[in-house]
């Protein structure tokens, strides 16, 4: 009877009906019934026999947004500096050298 729809545009749409069209059906209703609100009114009937449903599917899909794994540490990110233990110092000339550090983890999350 319902969808949320997408993380960026949290659209519910309940019974086939988004927000949008409920207001122009609502507005249709008191241009040609006389009396405002008899959608909203009907639509309140609704909500209230599916009202678990549609707060339970909402609180769902909002921790599906918030709750995020704990976050392995990450070598290559460029906003933050991460401090590597030096492998090997090799000198090539007077004012040259080769540094090799040693990565946090073998596979680096990658699935080799």
């Amino acid at each position: 009877p319902f969808d949320v729809v997408g993380p960026l545009i949290w659209r519910i749409t309940i019974d086939g009906v988004s927000k949008l069209q409920r207001n122009a059906m609502n507005e249709l209703s008191h241009k040609y019934n006389g009396a405002p609100g008899a959608y909203e009114q009907w639509l309140e009937k609704q909500e209230r026999s599916d009202d678990g449903a549609l707060t339970c599917a909402c609180v769902s899909n909002k921790l599906s947004y918030t709750v995020k794994p704990k976050a392995l540490p990450v070598a290559l990110n460029p906003k933050k500096w991460v401090a590597l233990p030096l492998e090997s110092r090799i000198d090539i000339n007077h004012n040259t050298r080769r540094l090799r550090f040693r990565l946090p983890c073998e596979d680096l999350g990658l699935p080799v």
